[in-house]
This record gives C-alpha cells, sequence and structure tokens, in this order.
C-alpha cells in the first residue's frame, strides 16, 4: 500500500475495518491480509505494526502501539513473512512476468475471496494463496488446484500467535482429482474460515 492510501484523510485499514464492521471485526486482520494480496510490497510509516492513525509529516510515529497484543502479532506476523518470501523462489523468482502469478478466483465478489497462485521458474514449484476478505467464516470452502496432492500449509495470517482466532487447517489438505472450472484438481477447507 503506497502511503498515498494512508495519509490525506484515508486512514488506516484497520480504523476503516472498525468502521465497517464495528467491535466484532478482528481489528488487525486487515493488515496482516493486505500484506499477502497481489503485488509488490510497500510499507509505509507504522505499516510495520499496524499503526491506528494516518501518518502525520508533523508527528512521530504511534510506537505507544507496539506494546499492544494486536500490534505485536502484526511486528510478529511481517518478519515471518519476509522469512517465508526469502524462502520461497514462488514468491520472488518471476515477480515481473506472466508465467509467475496464475489467478484460481478472483470473481468471487459475494464472499470477497481471493485465491491465486505464485509460481517459481520451476512451474512444479507453486505457492496457492487464499484471502477472504471479510471476518465471516466460509465453512468448507472449495478451491480448483494445478493438481491431486498433500498440500502443506506455510503460513495463516489468522494464527493466534499473530493475534486472529486461530481457524486454521492444521498442516495441511489433501487436493483430489475432482475437477473445478479450468483446474484438474481441488481442494475444501476443512475449517470454518478461509484466512490469508
Amino acid at each position: 500500500m503506497s502511503h498515498d492510501e494512508v495519509v490525506h484523510g484515508k486512514v488506516r485499514c484497520s480504523t476503516r475495518c472498525r468502521a465497517i464492521c464495528g467491535k466484532s471485526c478482528e481489528l488487525a486482520a486487515p493488515v496482516r491480509l493486505h500484506v499477502v494480496a497481489p503485488g509488490k510490497k510497500l510499507l509505509f510509516m507504522g505499516g510495520e505494526f499496524g499503526q491506528w492513525k494516518e501518518w502525520n509529516h508533523d508527528e512521530s510515529l504511534q510506537w505507544t502501539c507496539c506494546s499492544g497484543q494486536s500490534h505485536q502479532g502484526v511486528q510478529r506476523y511481517l518478519a515471518d513473512l519476509n522469512t517465508l518470501y526469502k524462502r520461497e523462489p514462488a514468491l520472488h523468482e518471476v515477480d515481473f512476468e506472466s508465467a509467475g502469478f496464475e489467478w484460481i478466483d478472483c470473481h468471487n465478489w459475494q464472499d470477497s475471496i481471493l485465491v491465486f497462485v505464485r509460481k517459481a521458474k520451476d512451474p512444479k514449484d507453486y505457492l496457492i494463496v487464499c484471502c477472504n476478505f471479510t471476518p465471516v467464516p466460509r465453512p468448507a470452502y472449495k478451491i480448483g488446484v494445478p493438481e491431486a496432492c498433500c498440500m502443506r500449509k506455510l503460513a495463516t495470517s489468522d494464527s493466534t500467535f499473530y493475534g486472529g482466532s486461530d481457524l486454521g487447517n492444521a498442516g495441511g489438505i489433501q487436493a483430489l482429482a475432482v475437477e473445478k472450472p479450468r483446474r484438474p484438481a481441488s481442494m475444501e477447507s476443512a475449517s470454518r474460515r478461509w484466512r490469508r
């Protein structure tokens, strides 16, 4: 997110979430979600710890936020995500070519779900990223995948370690040779919520 998205009255995405879904929403979730969405990552002035206030060049960052658990969760998540970016070739090897990215589902506006594949130079080296842009659980959510195999979960921003609710698929999930549109296999979320 560029600085234009967090200044000039546009407020932080964590503050936007509070305005949209109120106290019931896990407020740091949108901050963690935005750093895995497609495109190059840009953290700007407090984004690395989920500062509440809009950035102001006349004031210091809200460093006092760093003592809060949800803000510490954002920091831990970004640190772990940076490690994952360095470790996984699919997240950086083919960044500037269309071969490195493919949509699986970008039309599910009803559920606010995005699913995409990131690929390394070796097309068999890929990662699937599932993003739920709402606080609403999605039971048994089905997605098409490139092959039938055991999919191992590398990260979830919904982990309690990062301040989330820990609704996930344990260590992985089996993708079956059950076709989904334009995909030879599919898998189904065993959890109540797909989160990042």
